[in-house]
């Protein structure tokens, strides 16, 4: 996949013909934590963020792949998240509370500040980083993460789970 020109007249995204979308993913290792969110760079950021700690499934929009989505989750981990982006689309919130019954993931939403409309996971982890992310989570998934989490931070977004 790659990105179109900045031109209304061409695709944002261009795809090979005759191949189906499927799921996107860097890494897959047994028994790590899994963050299941939407898009290809978003996965990218996130992987670059956490490296070995969590294995990142991108899906390339809100409603495809859930059912190869949760073919990889169940052959990975019992510790599953759902993080789109969090925006007023109800859309987008009905897609990953679908993917999160069918998965039995938990839906990371993170309260974007009154100054923004919206927050992706890509927007956060470049304004908050590493620590931000682990935050969202709740606990370092292994020793490296622990030490990052260790970190002296404040999230000025309210979590809920």
């Amino acid at each position: 996949r790659v990105i179109g020109e900045d031109n209304p007249r061409y695709p944002r995204y261009i795809s090979l013909r005759g191949y189906p979308s499927r799921v996107y993913f860097i890494q897959l290792v047994q028994n790590l934590p899994v963050i299941v969110t939407e898009g290809e760079f978003k996965a990218m950021v996130l992987h670059e963020q956490l490296g070995s700690c969590v294995n990142i499934l991108a899906l390339p929009g809100v409603t495809a792949c859930h059912r190869e989505a949760k073919q990889l989750m169940d052959r990975l981990s019992t510790n599953r998240f759902v993080w789109f982006d969090t925006e007023p689309n109800d859309s987008v919130n009905r897609a990953a509370a679908k993917l999160a019954r069918l998965t039995g993931s938990t839906v990371l939403r993170i309260s974007a500040p009154k100054e923004y409309n919206r927050i992706a996971p890509d927007d956060y982890v470049l304004n908050y980083g590493t620590a931000g992310i682990l935050n969202v989570l709740g606990a370092g998934t292994c020793q490296y993460c622990s030490a990052l989490q260790a970190r002296s931070w404040v999230s000025p977004f309210v979590y809920q789970r």
